[in-house]
């Protein structure tokens, strides 16, 4: 194959990138109308093509959010509907497999365009092309208005979003040197969540040929009874009512972020069975529409769908020590009472069981000492919201002939003494090669051993884009999933202290298996 030029010819017209060292990038690249005025809260149309030539060198603007996003990038507009693109430049005897990422922000926050989730480390040196892409977010994005009115609105926009982004990589894959027969969806966060819901979504099919789910299982999901009565209460916030719901089109985004927050404070998301998960705000996420999404993830990767789809998901050890330290440090300050509380309305009726088991499994794994109160907080959520449900979602699986990869990720970065851990998108830098570069030296701490870790995650996610299977050099040979209790999960950047870190044991497995 042939170097990739900077001007290409796309089925929507001609765009003119950027040459980079090894790389030619495309930024900003629209994939679908802006979904304004009429097209506000409907599903993307199809991008009308373009006359002449389109310059796709700055990135595209986030979707509007109640955060702060990055300087540099243009103002948050709900004109947002742009992809990234890093190909190499490189010959090959081959197109190259094709990586699309999707970024994570609780569904509410985040953007493509972030420094963090630059691509050009993981396309050089996995030889491969990744897309980012941005997608609508908060109400915008995922509230379920056509649990209200089917005719005029449509549910999981955000995830339609995605699924027009990857219909572009489907027609234009050739164009940048790409597979369009290999493509692996990849996310973090609510970014792996959406990747496991397109997973379980007919209209997907073919759109993709492997999936990894980093800190994020799909297991955050909203059925109609719940989207519906929170959908309502936006409209009310905003206030207006069934009989003026048209009107929502024209009210100021301003009003809708407002109204979303206000949605935030009232509501929590709802589990399986209608069990209670808090989550931070993490209320409004993809619905069970019986349309995108027939069933909840969990359950239709159960009866075989995407089976056909090899899977590599994870988590990593300390998750939760994110919140703790970066947007709710006053859990650093729990006593034993307030411990007690918040873990029994997380975990009703099994609260101060689940304290006990991990205070013991804290001490022994910290040579005797006593663990303060929010390291038994931590440990216990970051297993609730990110280990086990990943456990659960490869459990689910076991019988279909699907193959799935699970791993642990212990690499404990340097912030607040070394305090912070393994925590929640410390997988992040490492993935995409930027432990040297601002915000991952920071989180990471750098330097050989960073450096050294990151090319052999970089070698494994991008084996598994190419073959299905993460099995590499860095970090050797991978087997597949066993549940059940007989299986483990690959354990990547074991670091100094990483043992005091608590391992789920038969003990732990049990009593998560009566609770969920």
């Amino acid at each position: 194959m042939r170097p990739i030029s900077e001007v290409v010819t796309t089925t929507l017209g001609r765009l003119r990138g950027q040459r980079l060292e090894g790389l030619t990038v495309f930024r900003g690249v629209p994939f679908a109308e802006p979904p304004l005025g009429p097209l506000r809260f409907r599903a993307p149309e199809a991008k009308r093509q373009w006359r002449g030539e389109r310059a796709a060198l700055g990135f595209g603007a986030p979707c509007p959010q109640g955060a702060i996003v990055a300087a540099g990038l243009p103002a948050p507009s709900e004109d947002c509907l742009t992809l990234n693109l890093w190909a190499p430049t490189a010959e090959a005897t081959e197109p190259r497999p094709v990586m699309v990422f999707f970024h994570g922000g609780g569904f509410t926050s985040g953007a493509s365009g972030l420094p963090m989730y630059d691509g050009a480390a993981l396309a050089l040196r996995g030889d491969v092309v990744v897309v980012s892409c941005n997608y609508r977010l908060g109400a915008l994005g995922f509230v379920d208005l056509s649990a209200l009115s089917p005719e005029r609105f449509d549910s999981n926009l955000g995830l339609r979003d995605q699924l027009a982004c990857l219909r572009f990589v489907r027609d234009n894959a050739e164009v940048f040197g790409g597979d369009p027969g290999r493509v692996t969806v990849f996310g973090q966060s609510a970014g792996a969540m959406c990747a496991v819901s397109l997973m379980a979504s007919e209209a997907a099919r073919g759109l993709f040929r492997s999936v990894i789910a980093q800190s994020g299982a799909g297991h955050h999901t909203a059925v109609r009874e719940e989207s519906g009565p929170l959908s309502m209460q936006f409209l009310e916030a905003l206030g207006l009512g069934q009989r003026s719901i048209e009107r929502v089109r024209e009210v100021r985004v301003e009003a809708i972020l407002e109204a979303q927050e206000a949605v935030q404070r009232r509501w929590i998301t709802l589990g399986r069975a209608g069990r209670p998960m808090p989550t931070a705000s993490m209320t409004l996420v993809p619905a069970i529409d019986g349309e995108l999404l027939e069933a909840h993830p969990f359950d239709a990767l159960a009866r075989g769908r995407a089976a056909e789809l090899p899977l590599l998901l994870g988590s990593t050890a300390e998750e939760w020590n994110f919140w703790v330290f970066l947007t709710d440090p006053a859990k650093h300050s729990l006593d034993e009472y307030a411990l007690s509380k918040v873990i029994e309305k997380r975990l009703p009726g099994r609260g101060a069981e689940a304290i006990e088991l991990y205070r013991r499994r804290l001490q022994a794994a910290r040579g005797g000492q006593a663990p303060e109160p929010w390291r038994i907080f931590s440990v216990i959520e970051s297993e609730r919201a990110f280990g086990r449900p990943a456990r659960l979602l490869a459990d689910s699986r076991d019988g279909t002939g699907a193959s799935t990869f699970l791993y642990r990720f212990e690499y404990r970065g340097p912030l607040f003494d070394g305090e912070l851990g393994a925590c929640h998108t410390m997988d992040v830098p490492f993935v995409l090669g930027s432990v040297e570069r601002d915000f991952g030296r920071d989180f990471t701490g750098g330097g050989s051993d960073a450096i050294a870790l990151s090319g052999a995650m970089i070698d494994a996610w991008a084996a598994f884009a190419r073959s299905g299977d993460p099995s590499s050099e860095g970090l050797g040979t991978w087997s597949t999933w066993q549940p059940g209790g007989d299986g483990e999960p690959k354990v990547i950047g074991r670091a100094d202290g990483s043992e005091a870190l608590v391992q789920v044991d038969a003990g732990l497995d049990a009593f998560w298996a009566a609770v969920t």
